[in-house]
């Protein structure tokens, strides 16, 4: 078992302060792994990102396409930050540049995006 799910079970303590404090190193353990409770809560849910073997790295070559399934599907569950990048994205023309690209791919593997 990895450190989230020795994690995940100390939420299930009869004292409230193991509850907090786990759900507090839960929150930064997430955070130090680029991920969130959406996240955490997606994977529990079976909505998102398979598992570590099967996982592929793959670039994202149609940011357009990515940003419209991203909009149309995770919306309620992104940051406003994020929708305003994957709107920006929408009406992009031309490449996005690395930094932009990053965050896309980023955010369409946190959701489960392929390309």
């Amino acid at each position: 078992m990895n450190g989230l799910g020795k994690l995940v079970l100390l939420l299930s303590s009869d004292h409230d302060g193991e509850i907090v404090a786990a759900a507090r190193a839960l929150g930064r353990a997430l955070k130090k792994m680029g991920k969130d409770w959406h996240w955490l809560a997606g994977l529990i849910d079976g909505d998102h990102e398979p598992p570590r073997q099967q996982r592929r790295r793959e670039t994202v070559e149609d940011h357009q396409a990515a940003a419209e399934w991203l909009l149309k599907t995770v919306r309620q569950h992104l940051r406003e930050n994020e929708i305003d990048f994957l709107e920006t994205m929408q009406d992009w023309r031309g490449d996005p540049t690395p930094r932009q690209q990053a965050w896309l791919e980023k955010i369409c593997r946190r959701w489960g995006y392929t390309p």
